[in-house]
């Protein structure tokens, strides 16, 4: 991830989508996508801006490797997947990223925010199905 551009999108300075990271192939199939590449959106990045105002851009650097370590669950009702990642290195915080796929089959992160510990059992106690456990 581009940590530049990333600082630009959240200080309104860039409208451009930046890539933050590849995921696997497998993990993108599931989902719905033709390949791994997971995008933020100048439109994500307002809105969480707005609804996590607490997150700086130096926590969304924790993004790719939540993407590539953390625990998929296929959230189908809301089509897309549920990523609970635990950070014990830099914020020692449970981080969730929500993960969308587009009609043009591309993947998206939709939210992104830290979790309290009664929030993140609760996510771990819904009967969304383990697409991959946390590395």
């Amino acid at each position: 991830m581009h940590f530049p551009h990333l600082v630009g999108l959240y200080r309104g300075d860039r409208t451009d989508t930046l890539i933050v990271c590849h995921i696997s192939n497998f993990l993108a199939g599931v989902l719905g996508a033709t390949r791994g590449r997971v995008l933020l959106s100048h439109d994500t990045m307002r809105k969480q801006a707005g609804t996590h105002p607490d997150l700086q851009p130096e926590h969304y650097q924790v993004l790719p490797f939540a993407l590539s370590n953390g625990e998929y669950r296929h959230d189908t009702s809301r089509g897309g997947a549920l990523i609970i990642y635990v950070d014990d290195i830099r914020y020692n915080s449970t981080f969730r990223v929500f993960l969308k796929c587009t009609g043009k089959r591309e993947l998206y992160v939709v939210s992104f925010n830290r979790m309290r510990d009664r929030m993140a059992r609760k996510a771990r106690n819904k009967p969304f199905p383990i697409i991959r456990e946390h590395l």
